[in-house]
């Protein structure tokens, strides 16, 4: 093959290799909108908590005046808080 030749088909291959790395750049996926997070519950009352919510998602029994060490997931809050 001519130099000539060679030097085009380099050419095409490093363009060919350059817009397969930018058309891929493109397909980062998009950041999470909401993170997970767990709740706790903490009583400081002399009365059982039998049950509590947040958002929805209910959380176990707390005694009197007892609380934390136990976590259920997830509550869902945004990535970038008001």
């Amino acid at each position: 093959m001519p130099r000539a030749m060679t030097d085009a088909c380099i050419r095409v291959i490093q363009l060919l290799v350059l817009l397969g790395v930018l058309f891929l750049a493109g397909c980062t996926p998009k950041p999470p909108s909401k993170l997970g997070a767990p709740i706790e519950g903490r009583n400081h009352t002399g009365a059982a908590i039998n049950w509590f919510m947040v958002n929805r998602n209910g959380g176990p029994n707390v005694g009197p005046y007892g609380g934390g060490g136990k976590q259920n997931c997830c509550v869902l809050l945004p990535v970038k808080w008001h």
